[in-house]
Order: structure tokens, then sequence, then C-alpha cells
């Protein structure tokens, strides 16, 4: 199709290939006059043989009705013509890879701007996992000095646990010292009071020994 062609840019014209890089310019511009001398052949091969068809054509067609014609006018015409179309043609087709280079740079564009986003999305999701192991790190830390002073407090329980149960064995071990004490205090109070009952009653044989004797100095002397 002729839409699919590209041309050579007129003179003094100026395209979006000139505005690409000088390796790709020179590429693109390779590409296209080689097309365009290509397509500039056949289509001169076929308007010049179409030309003289139809000069002839008109010859004949003139000298049948007695009126013959001027065929190097109408071959300047037709030369016009083929000039004009090959000129619109051109034109077109400048058109069309303009808008085609136009096309690929916004696609390339668009290509860069995706992978800049991309390229956002995965330093974003980046920054958030360094943050996550940030927390995740100072919460392990927070979690750790927790552990340790529960650990201390329950080290401090237990030492407590066995201060208080040494405790309750010295309290038990004084109570049965005191009882042991009451014991032997009250045994002590027996005795003592036995002793003085013992005493009263040596008291009371030496005070009767001692009126009996005096009774006997009575009686003998």
């Amino acid at each position: 199709m002729e839409s699919d062609k590209c041309e050579e840019p007129l003179k003094g014209q100026t395209t979006i290939q000139d505005e690409l890089p000088q390796g790709d310019q020179e590429v693109a511009e390779d590409k296209a006059n080689n097309k365009w001398e290509g397509e500039m052949l056949e289509e001169e091969s076929s308007h010049n043989g179409n030309g003289c068809s139809e000069d002839v054509d008109l010859k004949e067609t003139d000298d049948r009705h007695g009126n013959p014609s001027d065929i190097s006018s109408t071959s300047g015409n037709d030369r016009m013509q083929c000039w004009t179309y090959e000129t619109e043609v051109r034109m077109k087709l400048q058109q069309e890879y303009r808008d085609l280079l136009a096309r690929v740079k916004m696609e390339k564009e668009y290509e860069d701007l995706l992978e800049d986003i991309e390229g956002r999305w995965k330093k974003q999701i980046l920054n958030w996992k360094l943050k996550l192991l940030k927390e995740r790190w100072e919460h392990k830390q927070a979690h750790d000095a927790l552990m340790e002073q529960l650990n201390q407090l329950e080290h401090d329980n237990n030492t407590l646990a066995s201060k208080v149960h040494a405790y309750e064995e010295d309290s038990r071990k004084s109570v049965g010292q005191k009882n042991y004490l009451i014991e032997k205090l009250n045994a002590t109070n027996t005795a003592l009071a036995a002793l003085e009952h013992d005493q009263v009653v040596v008291q009371d044989f030496a005070d009767n020994h001692r009126k009996w004797e005096e009774e006997k100095n009575l009686l003998f002397s």
C-alpha cells in the first residue's frame, strides 16, 4: 500500500528524524533513501509506459476524427500531473513517516516512563522492606530487653522465695526452741516449787528439832 511507503524529505523541510541521535538518524535516512529510490524508479517506469501508450492512443483517436493534437503539450501536461502526483505522494509519505517516528518516540517515552515508574516502585518497596526490618530489629531489641528484665524478676522472685522459705524454717526452729525453753522453764519452776516445799519441810523439822532439844534440856536440867 502507498501509505506504508517512506519518501525522502523535501529540501528545506525538517522532520522528526533530525531529532534522532546521529547513528539512528543515518540508519533511518539510508533506509528511507533506498525505499524512495526503488519506488521512484518503479513509478517512473510505470508512468513512462502509461504516458507513451496514452500519447499513441490520443494521436490515433485524433487522427480518426480528423483533428490531430499537440503530443508535446499533452506529454508536458502528463509530466506535470505525474510530478504533482509524486509530490503529493512524497509529502503524504513524509507525513506518515513523521507520524511513525512520533509514535515510536512516544512509545519509547512511554516505555521509559513505565521503567521509571517500575524503578520508583522497586525503590519504594525496598525502602518499605528496610523500614520493616528496622522496626522488626527495634521490636526485637525491646522484646529481648523485656525478656531480660522478666528473667531478672523471676530470678529475684526465686531468691526472695528461698529467703522466705529459710525464714520460715528459722521461724519454725525458733518456735520449737521457744517451746523447749518454755517446757524447761516450767520444769525449773516445778523443781523450784518442790525445793521450796522441801525447804519448808526442812525448816519445820529444824524448828521441831530445836523445840525438842529445848524441852529435853528442860527435863534434864
